[in-house]
């Protein structure tokens, strides 16, 4: 921290000290206590838009009008209390939008009493800028740096000498440091002053180097010091001015751990090398005589073992070449597998093998190994009796030569020439007298008997391994074949389940149609009748009363006979009663007729084609059907619907299917609340562009979800046995799926049950 200013020196005269203030290339300023200008910078002036002159003795505030109370009493707390701040702000010249940071410092006369104060302005807008590049940077950084599992770290140098721009999740908690308090902390905040020294010195390293530098470094942890290779490197500005460094460490304590071991092992491995290494002397001397004794031994027994390991190596080549043969499913595979096997062992130039094609009498290259591995050149597809591997699966024997160069079925003997070929050994590949193949050799010396017998027996085993994979390929394919067949059958059985449930469904509904709409239209000619009847009925019964009136009005004293007759009939509570029977009468013929109509409605069987109808029509005429079951009784009180019907225009449907559907829904929902204290049922209607959507909701306990997955299934059923046939959901999205070609879906919860169904409002909108 700066200490005050004082304005008087013993070496530094006056007027040098006001012309150096004026000159600067700063923005400085020095008050009084009163805050007026006693000197002022050219640049101070400048950026005030104020004669260098004329503002001397001004007030600050003057100058600045519109300065916030903030800086105000800012500077009034540094000149009664000495100390210093820095104030950062923004403000608006012309057309943009800058960051100014002043310093203000008080300055301090010969008695050492506070004067006034010095203002020195600073234009951080760039910085202010980086920095928030860099925060939204560091944003990015910290979502895709903070999963990796190495430390990652950024310090800006520029400006603020090491602070802490950027850290990730695996910095924070391998140092066990508080996210919210690492950016703008240095390393002498967190760490001891000679490890923070250490981190220093390389930082700088790099920023004044601008180069990268990889190191390790030793820092002290929770369980102790932990060791860490650390990659630091510098960071430029979108301008390519450096302002800081970045760093990614990786601990790799135990690494220098198992080190540090090894290290000490290889001493005590080299203290007992030692010690042996005397005595092995030693015994060197003595060795030395039973050595040459020994080597005439070792000469005839090298010649031995050196026949020995080819038969080993040959022995070898069998065993791998049975063991692709059985353990290696696709023939092409262990083809080349083999090829590469014989390659190896019996150090061939190139090995290929060929399978007959036996319809088009072609042998088809498989595998090759060794100098070549292509199997689609001109020996792709060799005919039987062409060229030296046509020749052998014709004459299906085996041609072998130590000289290719002057053997007349090798045609082109520039190439082996050239390619220093001397010997070939082509067998077929025959099982049962059936000819499957050919393999061949080329090398470039000589075979002995020993190989050749190998390549015998190898070719034997190779052909019982391709009738056997080509045995199996029948049978994968069979079993393939059968496969399908049977998901055929178990799809085509599925859709006659389907087809069965939707006939049964369809006939039941169909005769439950027509005995509606017979019972309907025989109670509908009686009703009609008495409905008709009864009004005049009315009438005569009204007209008939009026005379008894009159007759009662006009003769007061009856003869005794009526008297009586007048008593034992009530008369006078009949005449008050009858008009209320009649009107009854009314009612129920009235609701016999709704009943009727709601029936003729509900089986539609006028309406087997797509027609336009009314939706909710069909949706009061089934609640009036179900009128029955919605009523409560002493274990449930009656069930409460709610409709939320829109404006819906006539809908182009099978309208008796569709009713069947409603049937369906409603009396599982109906079901559904049959324990429920407040059971209720609401319907809503809607047209969304030129879909119509139909919500049926409960309020009931809802659906498991391994309910809901098998909900649609025909035949399912939760249901016990006798109370449901699991058909009505099945043939319900059935009719809406597929005959109308709709939507039918199910939403379940414990707060209850909503079924969506969707139709196209006409045949032509699907």
């Amino acid at each position: 921290m700066l200490e005050s200013c004082s304005v008087e020196s013993a070496s530094i005269k006056p007027e040098l000290l006001q012309l150096l203030i004026e000159q600067t290339p700063n923005a400085i300023a020095m008050l009084d206590r009163e805050m007026r200008y006693l000197l002022v910078s050219q640049r101070w002036s400048q950026d005030c838009g104020v004669d260098h002159q004329t503002i001397l003795g001004r007030s600050h505030y003057e100058i600045f009008p519109t300065l916030p109370d903030s800086w105000k009493a800012t500077h009034q707390e540094c000149l009664d209390n000495a100390t210093e701040a820095c104030i950062e702000d923004q403000l608006q010249r012309g057309d943009r939008t800058v960051w100014l940071r002043t310093k203000v410092q008080p300055w301090r006369d010969h008695t050492g009493k506070v004067g006034g104060l010095i203002l020195v302005k600073e234009d951080i807008t760039q910085r202010k800028q980086i920095e928030s590049e860099l925060y939204k940077s560091n944003q990015f950084l910290q979502s895709i740096t903070n999963n990796a599992n190495i430390s990652v770290f950024s310090k800006e140098y520029l400006h603020t000498g090491g602070t802490y721009l950027f850290t990730n999740h695996k910095f924070n908690t391998q140092y066990n440091l508080d996210p919210a308090n690492t950016i703008g902390k240095t390393d002498y905040d967190f760490f001891p002053q000679e490890v923070a020294d250490e981190f220093r010195r390389a930082d700088l390293q790099v920023f004044t180097s601008g180069t990268l530098l990889q190191i390790e470094e030793i820092e002290p942890h929770g369980d102790g010091l932990h060791t860490s290779l650390v990659v630091k490197f510098p960071l430029l500005d979108a301008d390519g001015k450096l302002y800081g460094i970045g760093g990614l460490a990786t601990d790799i304590t135990d690494r220098k751990q198992s080190e540090l071991a090894l290290q000490q092992a290889k001493v005590i491995l080299e203290q007992h090398v030692e010690e042996r290494t005397a005595e092995l002397q030693h015994l060197v001397e003595q060795l030395r005589q039973e050595i040459l004794e020994r080597q005439a031994v070792l000469r005839d027994r090298e010649l031995t073992e050196a026949k020995l390991q080819k038969q080993v190596r040959l022995s070898s080549l069998r065993a791998e070449v049975d063991s692709s043969l059985t353990k290696t499913t696709d023939l092409k595979e262990m083809l080349q597998r083999c090829t590469e096997i014989m390659v190896q062992h019996l150090d061939a130039a190139f090995v290929r093998i060929w399978t007959l094609n036996a319809e088009e009498d072609v042998l088809e290259l498989q595998a090759s190994a060794g100098m070549y591995t292509h199997i689609n050149g001109a020996h792709g597809r060799v005919p039987v009796g062409q060229l030296k591997i046509g020749l052998i699966a014709a004459e299906r024997q085996p041609h072998c030569t130590n000289a290719v160069l002057d053997d007349p079925r090798v045609g082109d003997k520039a190439w082996a020439h050239r390619e220093r070929m001397v010997a070939f050994a082509g067998y077929p590949l025959i099982v049962e007298d059936e000819l499957l193949g050919v393999i061949a050799m080329f090398a470039q010396h000589s075979l002995n008997d020993s190989t050749l017998d190998v390549l015998a027996f190898i070719s034997s085993e190779l052909a019982l391994g391709i009738k056997r994979k080509q045995a199996e390929s029948a049978l994968q394919l069979s079993e393939m074949q059968l496969r399908q067949q049977t998901q055929e059958l178990e799809i085509t059985l599925r859709e006659l389940k389907q087809t069965q449930a939707q006939l049964v469904q369809t006939e039941k509904m169909s005769g439950l149609g027509q005995l509606v709409a017979g019972v309907a239209h025989e109670i509908n000619n009686p009703v009609n009748f008495i409905y008709s009847n009864v009004n005049h009925a009315d009438s005569y019964v009204q007209d008939l009363l009026k005379l008894l009136q009159l007759y009662r009005k006009h003769y007061l004293n009856p003869v005794p006979e009526i008297q009586v007759q007048s008593n034992e009939i009530d008369l006078d509570f009949l005449l008050q009663d009858l008009p209320k029977l009649f009107s009854s009468m009314k009612m129920g013929a009235d609701r016999i007729r709704q009943i009727v109509l709601a029936l003729r409605n509900f089986s539609r069987t006028d309406e087997a084609d797509f027609k336009d109808v009314n939706i909710h029509d069909g949706i009061d005429s089934t609640l009036l059907i179900l009128q029955n079951r919605l009523k409560g009784d002493s274990d449930r009180s009656d069930i409460a619907v709610i409709k939320d019907y829109g404006e819906l225009p006539l809908v182009e449907c099978y309208a008796g299917q569709l009713n069947q559907v409603f049937m369906n829904v409603l009396s599982n929902a109906i079901d559904a609340l049959a324990n429920h204290r407040s059971p209720t049922i609401r319907i809503q209607t809607a047209i969304i562009d030129k879909t119509i959507q139909i919500h049926l909701s409960d309020n009931g306990s809802g659906m498991p979800e391994s309910v809901q997955r098998r909900l649609f299934e025909p035949f399912f059923t939760t249901k016990p046995v006798g109370k449901g046939t699991g058909l009505g959901l099945s043939i319900s999205y059935q009719i809406i799926v597929e005959k109308h070609g709709g939507l039918l879906k199910c939403i379940s919860s414990p707060e209850g049950t909503t079924f969506t169904i969707e139709i196209p409002r006409s045949r032509s909108t699907r």
